[in-house]
């Protein structure tokens, strides 16, 4: 599904007719199957490459709000048990809160995106997480 996603993506930003409808709308009913049944898709469950997969799937679920926020609960349980990786868990939870219109607690999502005032508490909340703190601008 990953690569599947990336393909289509990369198709699209080029100005490539590609099924990007069709293939979101898949991978959106598959990653919800999975994690009814079996809760986040980690480690130990899937694998590292899997785990990554599916938070690539959920990044990408900005159609469908409510999943996302469920993907990112999940995850955020995932992450305290080492089922996966914080950066993901950085990069979900700002862009759910970018799509609720809300500032970023990591300043993932696009340069520019945290403005100098918001630099520390940004940098803050990354070293919880164990992130490098954002480049100086």
């Amino acid at each position: 599904m990953k690569d599947e996603d990336q393909a289509v993506r990369r198709a699209a930003a080029r100005g490539v007719d590609a099924p990007f409808g069709e293939v979101t709308k898949r991978h959106t009913a598959r990653l919800r199957a999975i994690i009814e049944e079996h809760g986040w898709p980690g480690r130990s469950l899937v694998g590292e490459d899997g785990s990554m997969a599916a938070w690539v799937i959920a990044q990408h679920l900005d159609h469908d709000l409510p999943l996302q926020r469920r993907c990112l609960a999940l995850l955020e349980v995932a992450v305290a048990k080492n089922e996966a990786d914080a950066e993901s868990l950085a990069f979900l939870t700002d862009r759910v809160l970018v799509n609720e219109g809300q500032p970023q607690r990591y300043g993932t999502q696009g340069s520019g995106a945290v403005t100098p005032a918001d630099r520390a508490r940004v940098n803050a909340n990354r070293r919880v997480l164990g992130l490098a703190p954002l480049p100086p601008r």
